[in-house]
């Protein structure tokens, strides 16, 4: 799965910042086309999530947290794998994180175990899809 987005983070305190970001990337969606088989369909989607993240341990270029936010998922039309396309509505849901960061000059990179939950909705289904991943991010720092 591969997101490029943009986002902006705020931190009013050392350890604590607020983030928003808008992403664009990858998005499933399952569906059992009939009772003996399973369909994953695959479409780009707009995201945008805003989280509030907790360095637990800092140093002089690395800190190690916590984080947590709400998602929600754009609308849109999905090219159904072997089948009819469909419409989704406006998705949405939570996720948690545990990360570490590292600092070179003006650019942090950031690796991450994710756990969230989205709730789908469609023309043909309501789904809850329920994630652990993990995740590598890069941050320019201005």
């Amino acid at each position: 799965m591969f997101n490029f987005g943009a986002g902006i983070g705020v931190r009013p305190f050392k350890r604590l910042e607020f983030k928003l970001r808008v992403l664009y990337g990858d998005e499933f969606y399952f569906r059992a086309p009939d009772i003996t088989s399973l369909a994953i369909d695959r479409t780009k989607s707009l995201k945008a999530d805003i989280a509030i993240y907790f360095d637990i341990v800092t140093a002089k270029y690395a800190s190690t947290g916590l984080g947590g936010g709400a998602r929600v998922i754009k609308g849109g039309y999905v090219d159904a794998t072997g089948g009819v396309g469909y419409n989704t509505k406006t998705g949405y849901g939570y996720f948690g994180t545990f990360y570490m960061r590292h600092r070179f000059g003006h650019v942090m990179f950031e690796e991450s175990f994710t756990y969230e939950n989205i709730i789908k909705d469609s023309d043909l289904f309501k789904q809850t899809h329920m994630a652990a991943y993990g995740k590598f991010g890069m941050i320019l720092l201005f």
